[in-house]
């Protein structure tokens, strides 16, 4: 049942307060759609008059069974940002799975008129997941406590009024309205991430986890290991990859006979397994890099199959980091681990990784939901909840910050080393490069739906450059690695739906893993070698720079 509370008091859900207006707390989902035929037609004062005044009739009106909320389940409202806002957090509750929809509410703050400078606050101790007016931006909030925290806001106040868009700290938002799910309050904190939506899912596959299985149950000669990316599990993601490899694995096999006639080699791809490794993507990629190794090690070792990698978005970076780390502590695994094949993976990092990444994450996450809800994408969304339930328990978005691009280099190459730094250094080292091949996506036009419109609406900063929604085509598909010389027509989340396993760029992909299986010995293409050379030469004179540097300092000491 809906509840409206004040601002300032004390609301169970944040475990705190939201300050700057009166607060709606919805509990069902089937109340968001009624609100929003409430607010239909309505402009923006009005819905605030109508949340603040105590006296309104609101909270009745939420009661009602009222058939015209069903209209708002396909059409969106055509009226101002915040209904817009309303109707895609109402898709993206509705779509949740039963089991945690019940997990969620949803509180919706209006401002009411009020003077130049006043903002809404969100103080309390769990994360939610907020909309907010600019360009419709949406942000994960951690916990939000301590006198520190309303010490800024006393201060920012005073900025406001000549600074509107001013933000300070988490949970602070300049803004006329917010939108934000919260946690029910009998929800507990929670870090495992990675098995929640696997173990819902049918399993049309019956795809196997690299956790799960025995050594002796990998009777093939090879293995495919699939690598998701954020806010995502194997389960889904790769289902119509799998089809589409089947497929293609079945024409192979039909053309053998034509193959051998020809003295073309053909594996035997009945040889071939195929797993998946679920894990949590929010935690850092050395983390489950260090991870995979182990399992790698444990369930494959050297003496096991082949294995290709086959990755989608942050799925690769993991891919190579776990590939490096593993030929540096055992030189065979140089020739067991033949390529990587990734999709939408941002090798360079992602472009659009240029604020907090709370703020990043939470239009991330927004884009994948949806992506699901309009149906262009497998639905292997990790739930809403089980995220906020993993902030609320601590976890952090390492993994989500492991995305920035790589730092540019300094005077006398001083800088602080990201991930995408760390990585890209070790392998320039490395006497041996992995084998990528690195497939690129373009987004189509958006439509003039109420997603279309809530997508070029959210703040977006790969405006200027072809992309997926996400990645730059220019960082998954870099110049230095191999892969077809087109991208493929779909974003960021539709890299495998039908329409995109059909496209010829896909289907190279294909024909390269199946290259790789038949054991052919892992090659670079010779731009690949310059690079690598290139980089290594660069990377000398940095590192002659930094002793220089270093040695200047001395000497500037010891005088």
């Amino acid at each position: 049942m809906a509840e409206r509370f004040a601002s300032g008091a004390d609301i169970a859900q944040v475990s705190g307060t939201i300050t700057g207006g009166a607060t709606l707390v919805l509990t069902e989902s089937a109340e968001a759609w009624q609100a929003l035929a409430v607010f239909n037609g309505l402009a923006l004062d009005e819905i605030a008059e109508l949340v603040n005044n105590p006296e309104s009739a609101i909270l009745d009106q939420l009661k009602i069974d009222d058939k015209k909320a069903e209209s708002f389940l396909q059409i969106p409202p055509e009226a101002d940002d915040f209904q817009l806002a309303l109707w895609v957090a109402s898709k993206i509750w509705e779509a949740q799975l039963d089991a945690t929809k019940t997990a969620l509410h949803l509180a919706i703050t209006i401002e009411p008129q009020a003077p130049l400078g006043s903002m809404i606050e969100i103080l309390g101790n769990r994360p939610a997941l907020v909309f907010y007016p600019g360009s419709l931006a949406v942000s994960f909030t951690p916990r939000v406590v301590g006198p520190w925290v309303r010490f800024l806001l006393t201060l920012s106040k005073l900025f406001l009024a000549a600074y509107p868009a001013l933000q300070i700290g988490y949970g602070l938002k300049a803004a006329t309205w917010t939108i934000a799910f919260l946690l029910a309050p009998n929800q507990k904190p929670d870090q495992a991430l990675a098995d929640l939506l696997r173990d819902a899912r049918e399993d049309e596959f019956r795809l196997k986890r690299l956790d799960d299985i025995n050594k002796n149950e990998l009777q093939g000669k090879r293995l495919i290991l699939l690598l998701h990316g954020l806010f995502s599990t194997d389960k889904g993601t790769f289902y119509n990859f799998i089809s589409a490899w089947k497929s293609y694995e079945k024409s192979v096999i039909e053309l053998a006979e034509m193959a051998k006639a020809a003295d073309m080699s053909v594996p035997d791809m009945s040889a071939t397994d195929i797993l998946g490794w679920p894990h949590n993507t929010l935690a850092s990629i050395d983390e489950n890099a260090d991870e995979l190794c182990k399992l790698i090690k444990e369930k494959i070792g050297t003496d096991g199959p082949s294995i290709v990698f086959v990755c989608h978005s942050r799925g690769g970076l993991l891919a190579r980091r776990t590939a490096l780390n593993l030929c540096q502590t055992d030189s065979r695994y140089k020739d067991k681990i033949t390529a990587c094949i990734t999709f939408g993976t941002p090798h360079l990092g992602a472009g659009i990784l240029n604020v907090v990444p709370d703020e990043w994450a939470g239009q991330l996450y927004t884009l994948a939901a949806l992506a699901c809800v309009a149906g262009t994408s497998q639905k292997s969304l990790s739930a809403l909840s089980q995220v906020l339930r993993y902030r609320w328990g601590g976890g952090d978005f390492q993994g989500v910050e492991d995305l920035r691009p790589a730092c540019k280099r300094g005077f006398f190459g001083m800088h602080k080393q990201n991930f995408l730094d760390r990585l890209q250094g070790d392998e320039i080292r490395a006497s041996h490069p992995l084998a990528i091949w690195a497939v690129a996506g373009m987004h189509k036009p958006l439509d003039q739906s109420g997603f279309g419109r809530f997508f070029s609406k959210m703040e977006h900063s790969l405006k200027e450059a072809d992309h997926d929604w996400v990645v730059e085509t220019a960082s998954s598909h870099p110049s230095s690695f191999d892969g077809p010389s087109e991208a493929l027509s779909c974003d960021h989340f539709s890299y495998f739906d039908t329409q995109t396993t059909t496209q010829d760029q896909f289907k190279k992909s294909l024909a390269f893993m199946i290259k790789k299986l038949d054991g052919a010995t892992p090659t670079i293409s010779s731009r690949s070698a310059m690079k690598i050379w290139k980089d290594r030469l660069f990377l000398y004179i940095d590192d002659v720079k930094l002793r220089i540097g270093s040695q200047r300092k001395n000497t500037g000491q010891d005088s």
